[in-house]
């Protein structure tokens, strides 16, 4: 009888516990991202000026790849896994940008690098970066990209929009 009480005290604790957990955890949900990488989707500007834009290929034409990107607002972080093939060169880094479809923007959070990956692989983790950041992609995913570089393509090899 004692261990169906203390059962019981050990059940209700849980479920007051999950119950008190869950407003928080509804406050700032995690907002997920699954991005298809195209070569064809990479844009090169120097300067302000679009050096490189479709119909021309910019990024490695062949190449492919998928990247998984979580937001994690509670905690300033962006986890990822990224996977890639067909790549040329060394790959080195991968970040998220600002720049909507077409356009380039400077590097807002770096996911990795320097680093060193063969032309097909996978990096995954996670980074923490500044609430403004997290705040900015969750107001407007669609106005960010992600992309890997690689010494053949040193500025992008694969691109995909957040959005």
């Amino acid at each position: 009888m004692l261990r169906l009480r203390l059962l019981v005290s050990v059940i209700a604790a849980t479920v007051l516990t999950v119950a008190l957990a869950a407003p928080a955890l509804a406050q700032s949900p995690v907002e997920n991202f699954s991005i298809k990488w195209r070569g064809e989707l990479e844009v090169i500007e120097a300067g302000g000026v679009a050096t490189c834009a479709p119909p021309q290929v910019c990024g490695d034409p062949d190449a492919v790849g998928h990247a998984q990107i979580q937001v994690i607002p509670d905690e300033n972080m962006v986890c990822f896994t990224l996977t890639w093939a067909r790549v040329d060169g060394t790959v080195f880094a991968a970040h998220i940008h600002p720049g909507v479809a077409g356009d380039a923007g400077g590097v807002l959070v770096p996911l990795f690098g320097p680093g060193q990956f063969a032309g097909q692989g996978a990096q995954h983790g996670c980074v923490t970066t500044s609430p403004e950041n997290i705040a900015a992609i969750l107001e407007n995913p669609e106005a960010f990209y992600v992309n890997i570089h690689s010494t053949a393509f040193p500025a992008g090899a694969l691109r995909g929009q957040l959005g």
